[in-house]
């Protein structure tokens, strides 16, 4: 086992560190999706500051903790696992960040975890991979094919990325 992974693009280092340091804080896309699952959300930078970024992706506000610096009106994309969202049957608070609606399309049963394959109708389309441990036997209402889903994450959850 190692301590530190080095991530090459076309014979050149990208990223060094930690696994998890890699995993956790990937800096860039292709790093983000070359280690593990991930869902890319594109989006336009609103407002940023006090270690917060607003961006506006579609129709939707997505807000994302943030030390590094960005400006209006930059390109950028959210990088967030699918471990880190939450999955839910009923709406979440109105005031909640970022929430999307969805449709289940597919569930991947793997015995601790389940992972779930949202079609979101408001993000054009786009789906997310949502995981969820399997903490209990029995669940009193599954989530289940086509059913409608809320998809949501903290705004720490979420790796802006810049490149």
């Amino acid at each position: 086992m190692s301590d530190r992974i080095a991530v090459m693009d076309h014979g050149r280092m990208v990223q060094v560190g930690p696994p998890g340091e890699i995993y956790e804080q990937p800096n860039s896309r292709y790093v983000a999706d070359f280690i593990g699952d991930i869902n890319l959300i594109e989006g336009t930078v609103v407002n940023a500051g006090d270690g917060r970024v607003e961006l506006k992706s579609g129709s939707r506000r997505i807000l994302v903790d943030n030390p590094g610096s960005v400006v209006p009106d930059q390109r950028v994309h959210v990088a967030v696992r699918p471990e880190k969202m939450r999955l839910s049957l009923d709406p979440p608070p109105s005031d909640a960040p970022n929430v999307f609606a969805g449709s289940v399309f597919d569930i991947g049963y793997l015995g601790d975890w389940t992972t779930y394959i949202v079609d979101l109708a408001e993000a054009g389309g786009r789906r997310m991979r949502v995981s969820r441990a399997n903490v209990s036997r029995f669940v009193e209402r599954p989530i289940t094919w086509d059913d409608t889903v809320y998809v949501s994450f903290a705004p720490d959850a979420g790796v802006l990325l810049t490149r």
